[in-house]
């Protein structure tokens, strides 16, 4: 009964709702809520000192590039380069970024401005300053030791410069002392240096602001950016920018993975498939429906279903009727054990001189001969078909058991 459902229809509509509500917000969250936004020196920020432009940049020069947020000196491969672009100073004794360091070829941005942002434009900052020389300092102790961070205030003449384009920078930054092997450098300091760290080739840049979003527009600065990263990557190798030290880590997840191309094909069959399912099996909700009867075996649930046949009428009526007549003669002879090798005429008259012997009722050959002409007609007898299959029935019935005389004349023996 209806009554016996576990939920209401309503219910179960209302049920659906909120399971596809919540699967669709937590799909949302997880792909599109912890999108990295900042105002800091990093690749996510669009403010003066980040570093936004300088990704889309090499993204329209067909630059392979990838924000890393992962294990990123693993995803540097053969002739690409790791980008650690400013880090803080409470990452540099970090294990991870250690690792970092490891990469084949890095190239090192030395930290130089931070800012606060703006209450009425997130994006952007209300105002900037230096950060303090220490941090600049400590920054450069984790790849070279004994050097020094100094600051100029006015501009200064490059007298080596084998990267081509000459860079423009307010109050530059450079790098005096230590194991550099200066690329572009002034009488003032080193503003481009390399040094070896085992493996690892490293570029140091000393002034961020080359690369930053205020400073990649001024002058020559787009270019001389991009003849640095040239100048270390080779062709066809990707620029991994590590963001990881900057505190944006976030491992691989499968959820963000199947919202995204291609996978995201993948996702929208497998939900449609789910929502088919849901559609369907919500019709199930109410009082279960009734359980067709199992077939029965035997010889009486063969009549009946001969009969549901013949009820049906047409050639389905006549072609039941001529297997029950095989089947029927079929079963007689092998239980009255008859000669294996006798034709179907022979046989015919074998179990006609049984049926005298018993006293059968029935003469089988005339049965025979009806049960073929019904068969042969074009239309079928409905009752015709009916009387024969009963009187067919009563032969088998006499000819196995005996019929009423015979069994009679058995007993008084």
């Amino acid at each position: 009964m209806a009554d016996s459902a576990p939920f209401a229809t309503r219910t179960v509509g209302w049920l659906i709702a909120v399971g596809v509500v919540s699967f669709a917000g937590a799909a949302f969250f997880t792909v599109v809520g912890d999108r990295a936004r900042s105002t800091g020196a990093n690749a996510f920020s669009l403010s003066a000192i980040g570093h936004r432009a300088l990704v889309r940049t090499l993204e329209r020069l067909d630059v392979p590039v990838v924000v890393s947020r992962y294990r990123s000196a693993t995803k540097v491969r053969a002739g690409g380069i790791l980008v650690i672009a400013e880090p803080t100073r409470r990452i540099l004794e970090d294990e991870e970024f250690q690792q970092l360091l490891q990469a084949p070829d890095i190239l090192y941005v030395l930290p130089k401005r931070a800012g606060d942002p703006a209450p009425d434009r997130p994006d952007w900052l209300r105002r900037t300053d230096m950060v303090p020389g220490p941090v600049a300092r400590s920054a450069l102790d984790a790849v070279i030791s004994g050097g020094n961070v100094v600051r100029r205030e006015k501009k200064v003449r490059w007298t080596l410069n084998r990267l081509g384009p000459a860079p423009e920078i307010d109050r530059v930054q450079l790098v005096i002392g230590g194991s550099l092997r200066p690329i572009v450098a002034s009488g003032a300091g080193i503003l481009v240096g390399e040094v070896r760290r085992g493996d690892s080739r490293v570029w140091v840049l000393s002034d961020p602001d080359v690369i930053a979003n205020h400073g990649l527009g001024h002058g020559d600065n787009a270019a001389f950016a991009m003849a640095l990263i040239e100048g270390l990557r080779r062709p066809g190798g990707a620029v991994v920018i590590d963001e990881t030290h900057h505190g944006f880590s976030r491992p691989p997840s499968l959820w963000r993975a199947a919202f995204r191309l291609p996978f995201i094909i993948v996702t929208l069959q497998a939900v449609i498939a789910v929502a088919v399912l849901l559609w369907a099996a919500s019709g199930r909700f109410g009082a279960p429906v009734p359980v067709p009867a199992p077939f029965r075996s035997g010889k009486a649930a063969l009549i009946d279903n001969a009969a549901n046949l013949v009820e049906a009428g047409g050639a389905a009526a006549a072609h039941a009727f001529a297997r029950y007549t095989a089947s029927l003669q079929r079963d007689v002879a092998r239980r009255l054990h008859a000669p294996r090798r006798l034709d179907d005429g022979a046989l015919v008259d074998w179990l006609d001189r049984i049926g005298r012997a018993r006293a059968v009722s029935e003469n089988y050959p005339e049965l025979k001969r009806e049960a073929e002409g019904l068969i042969r007609r074009a239309r079928a007898d409905d009752a015709r078909i009916l009387r024969a299959a009963r009187r067919l029935h009563r032969w088998r019935q006499e000819m196995i058991d005996g019929s009423g005389s015979d069994r009679d004349r058995r007993t008084a023996a």
